[in-house]
């Protein structure tokens, strides 16, 4: 392993704390997110997004022949650069959190997954530390995802956590819903993650609308004077199966009972209502951003479950995810 990259055991100290900065990262599949925060304010002075995703920054690593953590920090300290811009300010060498695909076995280095109960106070999933180096001068902080049988994730253990840090009452009871490629419903009892589930909602939609036998005849974009189609789609699939139902799609285009844009609205209504097919009840809170919030409401609303959901206002959704970096660092610095 190159000189500067090998493993810590210790944690970062109490002279951490007087750092005037960490560099938050969420790295995921497709999309890298940087943002520069301030260590006491939790101030965010600069972010910068880009589709330099896990996946991508592996295959093109694995035609480099250069040492894979060496390859991935010379993809930070690109989008650090641009970070300095965007903040109108010099960037020192300032910790690094990394939380995402980062510590997948296609991401810098993997990090077994922490188990299950995962409790949201205590701020102790797995992690792994990378030295600077003379040719990268940050500390990595590398976090792991959360694990239960048959199921795992990444990223969106640190969302949950920011949510709690955020909204979370410990009396309260609620399945925590994460849309997104792989949308996530957390199963949390008295701030204790006891459980979760994953379903492929959103990868699902674009492989069916772009490679399957209706990629002709569904138009991506859901216009909202179809959201009707979209509750009718959340409906019958409570009722039949979606295998079924898909393929009912395409009948109903060649009989012209339906417009793409209508396959569109659906296909939306089936996939989101699936994830809903064995729920048993209780609170949802429901924590998306703008580009998912009005869909997953029309179909909650469609299953007759608004009563006892709960929505995360969009404009925090983004804010969750440092917001539990900057407190893991500080609880990592005090132990």
């Amino acid at each position: 392993m190159p000189s500067g990259f090998g493993r810590r055991a210790c944690r970062p100290t109490n002279d951490c704390l007087m750092e005037e900065c960490i560099i938050s990262v969420d790295w995921g599949t497709s999309n890298l997110r940087l943002r520069l925060l301030d260590c006491n304010t939790g101030k965010n002075y600069a972010e910068v997004n880009a589709p330099a995703g896990i996946k991508q920054t592996f295959q093109n690593w694995q035609v480099s022949h250069e040492p894979r953590e060496i390859f991935y920090s010379r993809v930070l300290h690109t989008q650090i650069e641009l970070l300095a811009k965007q903040a109108n300010r010099m960037i020192e060498p300032w910790p690094i959190i990394i939380s995402g695909m980062a510590s997948a076995s296609i991401g810098m280095r993997e990090v077994s997954y922490s188990p299950l109960p995962f409790v949201l106070d205590n701020l102790s999933p797995n992690i792994d530390m990378i030295s600077a180096s003379p040719t990268f001068g940050h500390d990595i902080i590398l976090i792991s995802g959360l694990e239960t049988i048959g199921d795992v994730m990444r990223g969106e253990e640190m969302q949950t956590v920011g949510w709690w840090l955020s909204y979370g009452n410990k009396n309260s009871n609620t399945t925590l819903i994460l849309p997104g490629t792989h949308s996530k419903h957390m199963h949390i009892r008295e701030g204790v993650v006891v459980g979760f589930k994953t379903y492929m909602t959103g990868e699902l939609f674009q492989i069916v609308s772009e490679y399957s036998i209706l990629a002709n005849d569904v138009q991506p974009k859901v216009l909202e004077q179809d959201y009707d189609v979209v509750r009718k789609g959340a409906r019958d699939v409570q009722l039949e199966p979606l295998s079924h139902l898909l393929f009912s799609i395409r009948g109903r285009r060649l009989q012209n009972k339906f417009t793409e844009q209508q396959c569109s609205a659906y296909l939306s209504g089936l996939l989101i209502g699936s994830e809903f097919r064995q729920f048993k009840g209780g609170n949802i809170t429901l924590c998306a951003d703008e580009k998912f919030a009005s869909m997953y409401l029309v179909v909650i609303n469609a299953l007759n479950l608004s009563d006892f959901c709960q929505v995360v206002d969009k404009d925090k959704v983004s804010l969750f995810v440092p917001t539990a970096h900057l407190a893991l660092f500080k609880s990592l610095a005090q132990t």
